[in-house]
């Protein structure tokens, strides 16, 4: 089925490019500024599961297979102009938006949300080059995240060890070095530009 996907994915970027439209990408560096403008929407050509795993704050998941198969009355939904912009409107999307098209894997399904919009005549549209991956790393808060994740697996294991052996005090420290540890983390995180399961 994934094949399936990303050979219908694939043919719909070269049909862009055989009609002379070129994909427009936009900088990782440009986009992060854009996080919360509300004239800017950023969209997920993933899947429902893997939005809820990551996606980017304040976005909206709009599975790129779903924009091309799901209705069976119209595929893709393109076809069907009045469906897809009921679809677009219920999403929350309109047409002064600026739309940057992301996915967490290879660009496939931000290519077919791009070729979507494309088709049904919205042109302000990027494709964030490569992908979400690059906003993570951009994310100064998620650098800081990520060290007092591995510094709280770091206190567990320790407090395994601590526990095994009954020595209390210590436990007690340890217990007291975490609670503080995971209020940190619980601040830090909404304000990620990453979202989704930690």
């Amino acid at each position: 089925m994934k094949n399936i996907v990303n050979i219908i994915v694939l043919q719909i970027m070269f049909s862009l490019l055989l009609f002379g439209v070129d994909i427009k990408l936009i900088d990782p560096k440009e986009a992060i500024r854009m996080i919360g403008n509300k004239k800017v929407i950023f969209i997920s050509g993933d899947s429902a599961k893997e939005y809820t795993k990551q996606h980017i704050l304040n976005s909206i998941e709009m599975y790129a297979y779903d924009l091309h198969y799901l209705d069976t009355e119209c595929r893709p939904l393109s076809t069907c102009p009045n469906k897809a912009q009921d679809y677009i409107k219920n999403k929350g999307i309109t047409d002064d938006q600026l739309i940057i098209a992301y996915d967490n894997l290879h660009g496939y399904n931000a290519l077919g949300v791009y070729s979507f919009f494309i088709s049904l005549g919205h042109l302000n549209i990027n494709v964030l080059n490569g992908g979400i991956s690059t906003i993570k790393a951009l994310d100064p808060n998620q650098k800081v995240f990520d060290k007092l994740r591995k510094e709280q697996m770091e206190i567990d294991k320790e407090l395994l060890i601590v526990t095994e052996a009954k020595d209390t005090e210590k436990v007690l420290r340890l217990k007291d070095d975490l609670a503080s540890l995971q209020a940190t983390i619980n601040i830090l995180r909404p304000k990620l530009l990453i979202q989704g399961i930690k």
